[in-house]
């Protein structure tokens, strides 16, 4: 058992499609790996064993009778508590929807999860997320912390802290999760795992709102899977995104003559040393390998852009509250401060909080900014196959609260300055994204890259980043 869960989901896939293994070993390998891990690690919230079971035995009873398959027949995955699930709790976050056992239990499952079934994957249960799926930590007001199974002492990074828990620990070989500032790639970058952000538009983001809330959140939101290998994230999209089959001949993608932009930081934010190192000697595998490598950025002012997403995002998220909070008065509270006790001060809150209390035509305005950065980004990517950049500027930390203060290196900064331009940035280009583990800091931490691509190109970046990912110094598939 302790085998197969060691194992990514494109193996899995495999062994069970020739009988290598059935979808019950495989299944119960999981559960009981759940049972023995998660209470140190709290990374699954909620848990579907006896359906599970029963449907990895339906499972293995198509493929006695040579049924046709999906790409992830019989496969257990997890799902982020961000997504509805048909008959399986489903907080969004929140603590209103979870506080009496199945208190909400939706009739149906978010677009995204009945694309991952439909593919024939069995869900064992939900991923922990933080209050509202709105923080790059993860603690929830009803399910507690989830801890970092590389160093317990620190964050899997959030919203989709659970998901990359999970994965990175060999309790469920692929997570569904989402992604609108970095809520898919730092968890990934802190345990070591992989991620997809998928182009924008490109999966359908239906039922990640709670019942009775408007759709409010159009731009920058994307949902995608976190995994252990980017032949997972494959399977995966072709799922999600009903692309090509998954086990067609892959475009030949050779590394030499590869052109590879790549920025050890953007726009003066802090970067750890050991980051932007094991940056540039990645960077300088890749030209060893053939690639034409050059430290270069897309010709955008990335801080004034930030305030963009924040104008953008803080709009539609506000839009989207409840009990009259994203209007005057009430929407006042997070410019007033709700917001920097939250994220710290600097330019991400101030960002947010403009937008929480803007009005339409404000919106409008930056939404036509934003039209010109996706042009920005697709004219300097049609020079370059793909454009690497740190995840975040710091390794994982350690639990803290929500806004407290963070140590680069030697200096102290406010808690978005090292996470929130690397990815609202862009978030609101909507490129698709690879985040691809690439080695270690000094403390034996994680340290992940993002690869970007243009916007559309999400199979050819797979097909790039799985030659990228043989020079990666990846980690162990489980973390403990």
């Amino acid at each position: 058992m302790l085998e197969l869960t060691a194992r990514t989901a494109s193996e899995l896939a495999k062994m069970i499609r020739e009988r290598k293994c059935s979808s019950v070993e495989a299944v119960e390998a999981h559960i009981q790996r759940i049972r023995t891990l998660n209470a140190e690690i709290n990374a699954v919230v909620t848990l579907d064993a006896e359906r599970a079971r029963t449907e990895a035995k339906a499972a293995d009873d198509t493929l006695s009778q040579d049924q046709q398959t999906g790409v992830l027949h019989g496969v257990p995955i997890t799902a982020k508590d961000g997504f509805a699930t048909a008959g399986l709790r489903t907080t969004f976050g929140l603590p209103w929807y979870g506080r009496r056992l199945n208190r909400y239990v939706p009739n149906t499952d978010a677009a995204a999860v009945a694309a991952l079934r439909g593919a024939g994957a069995i869900v064992l249960g939900k991923t922990n997320v933080p209050l509202g799926c709105y923080d790059w930590q993860t603690k929830h007001p009803l399910f507690g912390r989830t801890n970092n199974p590389r160093d317990l002492g620190r964050t899997p990074g959030g919203s989709s802290g659970g998901s990359a828990a999970a994965v990175a620990a060999g309790i469920s070989p692929l997570d569904l999760a989402s992604d609108v500032a970095g809520s898919i790639r730092v968890p990934a970058h802190f345990c070591g795992a992989f991620s997809l952000r998928p182009t924008e538009g490109h999966v359908p983001t239906d039922g990640m709102m709670p019942p009775g809330h408007p759709q409010s959140i159009r731009h920058a939101i994307v949902a995608g899977p976190v995994a252990r290998s980017v032949a997972d994230l494959r399977l995966a999209f072709f799922a999600l995104a009903d692309g090509e089959p998954a086990d067609t001949e892959r475009e030949d993608r050779r590394l030499q003559g590869l052109r590879v932009a790549f920025s050890s930081s953007v726009a003066g934010a802090p970067v750890a040393r050991d980051i932007s190192n094991a940056l540039r000697e990645f960077a300088q595998s890749l030209e060893d390998a053939g690639c034409r490598v050059s430290e270069t950025a897309p010709a955008v002012d990335f801080e004034t852009v930030q305030q963009t997403w924040g104008l953008v995002h803080g709009f539609e998220f506000a839009a989207g509250l409840p009990f009259g909070m994203g209007k005057p008065p009430l929407n006042k509270l997070f410019r007033l401060g709700l917001v920097r006790l939250a994220f710290g001060s600097g330019g991400y809150s101030r960002a947010l909080a403009r937008g929480y209390s803007s009005d339409a035509q404000t919106y409008f305005r930056a939404l036509q900014k934003r039209d010109e950065l996706v042009l920005s980004f697709e004219s300097f990517l049609s020079n370059w196959d793909v454009w690497l950049c740190p995840v975040a500027g710091v390794t994982a930390f350690t639990h803290r609260r929500t806004g407290a203060n963070l140590d680069v290196d030697s200096a102290t900064v406010p808690y978005a300055a090292p996470l929130g331009v690397f990815n609202t940035v862009t978030a609101l280009a909507g490129t698709p994204c690879v985040t691809l583990p690439i080695g270690h800091d000094r403390e034996g931490l994680p340290v992940g890259v993002q690869i970007h691509a243009r916007r559309g190109d999400d199979k050819r970046l797979l097909d790039l980043a799985e030659q990228i990912e043989k020079l990666a110094d990846t980690p162990a598939a489980s973390a403990i």
